[in-house]
């Protein structure tokens, strides 16, 4: 019984470090603005530097090697033509510290799949990830509640990081649904709760590109369930369908009117057309532009990570605003070029062949196509992968849901 005891205290001890960990390396450290904060990135680096050179260590002592996920060789192709386009950049300056948020994912996506690979349980690690993800919906519901009497103001979105935050919340609501759906066990409960929660949030948030994003994600994975267990009732199909023609349209009116309440100069409350909000269309369409005119500049290689706030023209300041051609697929073809496009869309070919085809539990392809077709979707209006927290979130799940199934479905 002592002994049972000592046991469950470990347990729950090593359950607290994995969560703490991964808070620490997803949310805590995973803000752009942070790499500019010496006192936060000298730490991080210093950590990281800990944890590869005890990685090594483990390694050379059980002579092993890292985990790897299914068709190694496409995501080694994909690494040197990242490689190469970041060391071939235009401005080695801008795509460096681009490369680092991209090597510390990377490391994320690696270390999980060799913790799987080494006997760490894939349930328990999806587990730590849904409280990370409850974890973060409280803390954005309280800011979001705490700024409600200046829901009006203009500033309100750019305070939450709208776009961004919505995107986190979408993954958190997949992974959680994705539980909710096949987990029989004390986690179906904190499952339903995460779900009902960033759902909430997410909505209040009122991006519109999370919106698309949210909805693609919660689609697949009902449709992917449905075909799992051969079970279809019209009812729920029109449920969701409509769902995903009102809710957006009634998040918009509400979180992101037309018009916004502003502070001038002088300290008085005046209404303003929210132009930023109002006319973002027009905005992405020249954006959009200026991307294919650097594609076609360096058609195979791009200009290199992080550079295409170099290219948005005179009179506009993105490189403060809107770093970013917001679309994932118009900012690959400008930064990395054709050749960068192609081993994207290789990559997640890949993926998606090794979730849907694969033996595994029905959670792991809920859960990894989900947060790819919410990743997806968003990127048509948005780059949301340029906020690293989550980049991160994204990389460690498919990590746990395509890891090597070594103990028996969990």
């Amino acid at each position: 019984m002592k002994n049972e005891k000592i046991a469950n205290v470990f347990r729950y001890v090593v359950r607290f470090i994995e969560v703490y960990m991964l808070f620490y390396f997803i949310i805590f450290t995973g803000f752009r603005y942070q790499i500019a904060r010496p006192e936060i990135l000298a730490t991080q680096s210093f950590i990281l530097m800990i944890l590869m050179v005890a990685w090594l260590i483990y390694l050379l002592v059980q002579k092993g090697s890292p985990g790897l996920p299914v068709n190694p060789g496409v995501y080694l192709v994909y690494a040197g033509f990242y490689l190469s386009s970041l060391f071939g950049s235009v401005d080695i300056g801008l795509s460096l510290p681009e490369g680092y948020l991209f090597f510390v994912a990377c490391f994320l996506f690696v270390g999980v799949l060799s913790l799987i690979r080494y006997g760490w349980n894939r349930r328990d690690l999806l587990d730590s990830l849904l409280w990370v993800g409850l974890i973060y919906t409280v803390m954005k519901g309280t800011q979001i509640i705490v700024g409600i009497p200046e829901i009006g103001y203009c500033s309100r979105q750019d305070s939450i990081v709208a776009n961004k935050s919505g995107g986190f919340l979408a993954l958190v609501m997949v992974v959680s649904l994705a539980i909710w759906l096949t987990r029989k066990d004390r986690k179906e409960r904190l499952a339903l709760i995460t779900f009902i929660g960033s759902t909430v949030v997410w909505f209040m948030i009122g991006s519109r590109g999370a919106y698309i994003g949210g909805f693609a994600g919660v689609a697949v994975v009902l449709l992917i369930h449905t075909v799992i267990t051969g079970r279809w009732k019209w009812k729920n199909a029109v449920l969701v369908v409509s769902a995903l023609l009102v809710l957006p349209m009634i998040g918009t009116v509400v979180f992101r009117p037309l018009t916004c309440l502003a502070v001038n100069e002088a300290g008085e409350i005046e209404e303003r057309d929210s132009r930023y909000w109002n006319y973002n269309i027009a905005t992405r369409g020249r954006l959009w532009g200026t991307a294919f005119d650097v594609f076609r500049e360096y058609p195979l290689r791009g200009a290199g990570p992080g550079t295409f706030p170099l290219y948005t023209g005179p009179g506009y300041d993105y490189r403060k605003y809107m770093p970013h051609s917001h679309s994932i697929y118009m900012n690959v073809l400008a930064e990395r070029g054709l050749i960068g496009l192609v081993m994207s869309g290789i990559v997640i070919v890949s993926m998606l062949q090794s979730l849907l085809f694969g033996e595994m539990d029905p959670v792991y392809k809920l859960v990894g196509v989900g947060v790819l077709a919410v990743t997806l979707g968003q990127g048509a209006v948005d780059v949301v992968l340029s906020e690293p927290f989550v980049m991160r979130y994204l990389f460690v799940v498919l990590a746990v849901a395509v890891g090597p199934n070594l103990d028996n479905g969990g």
